[in-house]
């Protein structure tokens, strides 16, 4: 059995610096790292690839350049399996520069991915879980549509709008996603929605009205860059094992809190439980 992970699939090119630069202002960087294999689908695919799951991605393709073509090796080289037609002839390869200040936190530049092709999904063969990311706007919902019809577990990633009705799970971000009415009427079309705020307590909104807290052991942040990522390929993980949602919010809490405090976004921390 197989996770289908659809969404973005693009390098990260992340930039370590002492602070955040004032406008016409040129600072050097500590340092300078390429991640070829990245994006907030190809995130959350490294992570369950790197826990010894089967994946599939799909969303975006790029274009038959140097960086393309970079990305392509990477993400098969870390066994994901990835659309004969991700790199396109003449297409357009998309990358998000990341600024990363000493306090963890980090700034994105993302790109304009309207301007990229979006692959469909043609082969459901064998896929026990879906995650589809944000990024992928209408292209995930097709997705999201397909998946559900199939009673295939669903997790959305800060998604909005009438297709998140299909989702098992909904994870939001409290900053892009503050008011508490979104999340329960959000909750009451079906999904459960899961929002997570730092190191505040996560919240799941159940679609019968009551909510749970869960609240993570006290942390200090070295690097907050693809942690939500990771947070969603937990959740996806415990869906596919078939763990209970209390276990699986568990799990996620405990596996992004490891990955907060390491400093290195190059290192993904096992699960609780290895391996499906």
């Amino acid at each position: 059995m197989s996770i289908l992970v659809y969404g973005s699939l693009v390098p990260d090119i992340v930039f370590t610096v002492p602070r955040l630069p004032t406008a016409g202002e040129d600072i050097p960087a500590d340092s300078l790292t390429v991640v070829a294999a990245a994006g907030g689908g190809g995130n959350v695919a490294v992570a369950l690839a790197g826990w010894g799951y089967d994946v599939v991605a799909s969303g975006n393709t790029v274009g038959d350049d140097p960086l393309g073509r970079w990305a392509a090796e990477e993400f098969s080289r870390r066994g994901i399996r990835l659309p004969d037609d991700y790199i396109e002839a003449g297409g357009v390869t998309a990358a998000n520069g990341i600024i990363v200040t000493p306090d963890g936190e980090r700034t994105i530049i993302g790109s304009d991915y309207s301007a990229v092709t979006w692959r469909p999904v043609t082969d459901w063969g064998g896929i026990d879980a879906v995650m589809v990311d944000r990024y992928s706007a209408a292209a995930g919902a097709t997705i999201i549509a397909e998946a559900a019809a199939r009673s295939i577990p669903l997790v959305g990633t800060d998604r909005t709008g009438p297709e998140t009705a299909g989702l098992s799970m909904l994870l939001w971000s409290a900053e892009e996603h503050p008011d508490p009415g979104e999340a329960i009427a959000a909750a009451a079309t079906g999904p459960r929605v899961v929002v997570t705020d730092g190191p505040r307590p996560v919240i799941v909104y159940q679609p019968d009205g009551t909510t749970h807290r869960f609240t993570p052991e006290p942390h200090t942040v070295a690097d907050s860059t693809g942690a939500g990522d990771l947070f969603a390929a937990a959740v996806t993980a415990g869906l596919s094992d078939g763990s209970g949602h209390d276990a699986t919010i568990r799990q996620a809490i405990d596996v992004a809190t490891r990955y907060l405090t390491a400093g290195s976004r190059l290192e993904i921390p096992p699960l609780s439980r290895m391996g499906p």
